[in-house]
């Protein structure tokens, strides 16, 4: 099973991303601030689900839902980001938002995890 798993991992995962989670560190004056740290850089495929648009309080909202499917056991929480690995959460780079997944199957020779399409800036 092991071996089957490192096998699709090697060949049908196409995309290299980044995982990053939001972190507080004190400040030094009473108070704490956050920050992101990268909690590791796994092999996995992006593919889009939906992409739609529409007017929300009048002004145009684009959504779009993608999945992340990679090997199972990897750390990916929600709220946790994930970036092509040239992206950094202080750049203006695009991300992606987990939002939920499927971790903790026994067997499991995938993981699927949600995602929400983000920017900054």
């Amino acid at each position: 099973m092991t071996q089957l798993s490192v096998a699709i991992t090697q060949y049908a995962y196409a995309d290299i991303v980044s995982i990053w989670r939001a972190t507080n560190a004190p400040d030094g004056i009473g108070g704490v601030t956050q920050g992101w740290l990268q909690v590791a850089e796994i092999r996995g495929t992006l593919s889009s689900n939906t992409d739609s648009q529409g007017v929300v309080g009048g002004v145009i909202e684009i959504g779009s839902t993608w999945t992340l499917t990679c090997a199972p056991g990897l750390p990916v929480q929600a709220d946790d980001r994930v970036y092509y690995t040239s992206g950094t959460p202080q750049s203006l780079a695009d991300y992606y938002e987990v939002v939920g997944g499927d971790a903790g199957h026994t067997n499991a020779l995938t993981q699927t995890v949600s995602l929400r399409y983000r920017t900054n800036g």
